[in-house]
């Protein structure tokens, strides 16, 4: 399976962690928004709004279809970088997120570095026990179907995951956000 859609389409969790910006299957309308933004500056307002529309369906999506598990660790600073009316916007997103029982959220706090990733990175379980990473790219997905390769990308995930908040501590750090 090389597609991170049918991935999706067929995981019973997803693990993500995202180096830059809040995991693409979290974000609100008005972050997709601003990151399509600033990766296409050329794109009209249109257009930035069906990929933002797009973007947030997907998730919508998967609670309808498999409703996968979703664990996502990404930097503090995702969300200080943004307009104030779009980190509002996606923390009260992110604290909807949090209260769903298949969603678990880890900020890594400011001043913690995540030196062993360069890109954002998933882990797809699937139900049959596969296991599927893939990193993202300034062209797409490159999808890691070998069993070594899916561990490799695991090891990223849980040494992301052992430098975040807890779930606990990182709804109060959204909170104080607000």
């Amino acid at each position: 399976m090389r597609s991170v859609g049918k991935l999706e389409d067929k995981a019973v969790s997803i693990d993500t962690v995202a180096v830059s910006t809040v995991p693409g299957l979290l974000q609100s309308y008005a972050f997709a928004r601003e990151v399509f933004r600033a990766g296409r500056p050329s794109a009209t307002s249109e257009e930035l709004d069906k990929l933002a529309r797009l973007r947030v369906e997907r998730y919508e999506r998967l609670t309808r279809s498999n409703d996968p598990f979703v664990t996502a660790v990404f930097p503090e600073f995702a969300l200080r970088w943004t307009p104030e009316a779009v980190r509002i916007d996606q923390v009260k997103a992110l604290l909807a997120f949090a209260e769903r029982e298949r969603t678990s959220i880890h900020v890594v706090p400011d001043g913690t570095l995540l030196l062993s990733l360069t890109a954002a990175v998933h882990v797809y379980r699937l139900g049959d026990g596969t296991i599927v990473a893939a990193s993202e790219h300034g062209n797409g997905s490159l999808v890691y179907d070998t069993p070594a390769q899916a561990a490799r990308i695991d090891g990223f995930i849980r040494d992301a995951l052992t430098r975040a908040l807890p779930e606990a501590h990182t709804v109060k750090l959204l909170e104080g956000m607000l």
